[in-house]
């Protein structure tokens, strides 16, 4: 095995979301900003958000 392999994680759901023109650009940009994926955003934003308790 390759030692800097980083392991793929496959993405099972998709998440599909209606936005305005603006809103799409202004996330976009930001991403861009931050050297960032929409995708990456997003998913530390649900990882930041409270455990609910099950």
């Amino acid at each position: 095995m390759y030692p800097y392999c980083v392991p793929i994680v496959k993405k099972e759901k998709q998440l599909k979301a209606r936005l305005s023109k603006a809103r799409y650009f202004k996330l976009a940009q930001y991403a861009v900003s931050r050297d960032r994926t929409i995708t990456s955003l997003i998913e530390d934003w649900i990882d930041s958000l409270p455990n609910l308790g099950s």
